[in-house]
């Protein structure tokens, strides 16, 4: 009842309402110690009829993500970990994010990536002792891109919770 809208008779604020919507989402995940690839489906249930009964005319897409990466080690020191990521939504294009990564001793993972929304990524990441890790990212707005005047900055902790008192065999790339 708040809210202060544009228009005083918009139907979807006519009158206080408190509802909840069941939704569900699916997704599939593989993974070897070189590749992964995923498939998600976030909310499959719309609600359209219920939106179109408030006479809401504001369309409601179904989105769909999908990843695929890769490990290859270069040499004893270095390792490259080339990714994809797309982002489709019913109503719109397909975003991509190419994504390469070359990770030193285990330690310093430092990467670019490109987004076909018209941005520049540059990533970082440091693994301190342990399962904890630090990282950086800087985007960066390309000619047609929503950022171009205003790049943004993202810091990120990390820590690997290991489950019971197992630990991890082998360096985790995903």
């Amino acid at each position: 009842s708040s809210i202060k809208t544009t228009d005083i008779n918009d139907p979807a604020f006519a009158s206080d309402q408190n509802i909840n919507l069941f939704n569900i989402g699916a997704g599939l995940y593989y993974s070897s110690e070189k590749l992964y690839l995923g498939l998600s489906l976030p909310t499959l249930l719309s609600h359209k009829n219920y939106y179109q009964s408030q006479g809401s005319d504001q369309k409601r897409y179904t989105h769909l993500y999908g990843l695929i990466g890769y490990v290859q080690k270069l040499n004893d020191n270095f390792i490259f970990r080339p990714s994809m990521v797309t982002r489709w939504s019913s109503g719109t294009t397909l975003f991509l994010d190419l994504n390469a990564s070359i990770i030193w001793n285990d330690l310093v993972w430092a990467g670019i990536s490109y987004k076909t929304s018209h941005v520049m990524v540059f990533m970082t990441q440091l693994h301190l002792k342990g399962e904890i890790f630090v990282g950086y990212s800087y985007d960066l707005g390309l000619a047609n891109s929503v950022i171009k005047n205003s790049p943004t900055h993202e810091v990120m902790l990390g820590i690997d919770v290991p489950k019971g008192s197992r630990r991890f065999s082998s360096p985790r790339y995903f």
